[in-house]
């Protein structure tokens, strides 16, 4: 299995075998599942060979908002953690974020700042801000992670 993360599932792996940003397109040897009270759910909409077009469509779900923030992180080069910008978009699908709640987290949560996005999904990746505030966060619309 692999990590224990502080909501209580137990995450299988992303192996990631090739990331071009040039070819648009990333590879991945597993998909991410997860064991919630011992039955397996995969929780995540981005599948393996997929395109960054395709990858971007799928999470934006049509908002103009989702896919300017989603471009916005795919073009930074700052604070992305060991997966780069596509670490962002995993554990954004991994939170269950797509279209309006990812225009809801860069916008109203974070003032526009992408750097200051980045920042909170760094700290969900490295722990420090469950994915349980975040999650409620962005449905009430009202920062639950403390004063930045």
């Amino acid at each position: 299995m692999g990590l224990d993360h502080s909501w209580g599932h137990m995450c299988g792996p992303v192996f990631v075998s090739h990331w071009n940003l040039d070819r648009s397109a990333f590879s991945l040897g597993a998909s991410v599942f997860c064991l919630v009270g011992g039955k397996e759910e995969t929780m995540t909409r981005i599948k393996g060979n997929e395109t960054i077009k395709g990858v971007v469509a799928k999470m934006a779900e049509g908002n103009p908002g989702a896919i300017t923030v989603m471009m916005g992180i795919l073009r930074e080069e700052k604070g992305m953690g060991p997966l780069g910008p596509l670490g962002v978009l995993l554990d954004l699908d991994t939170l269950g974020l797509y279209g309006s709640d990812i225009w809801i987290l860069y916008k109203d949560l974070c003032g526009e700042n992408l750097v200051l996005m980045l920042g909170v999904m760094r700290a969900y990746q490295m722990g420090l801000v469950s994915a349980e505030v975040i999650r409620t966060s962005v449905k009430s619309g009202k920062v639950g992670w403390g004063k930045v």
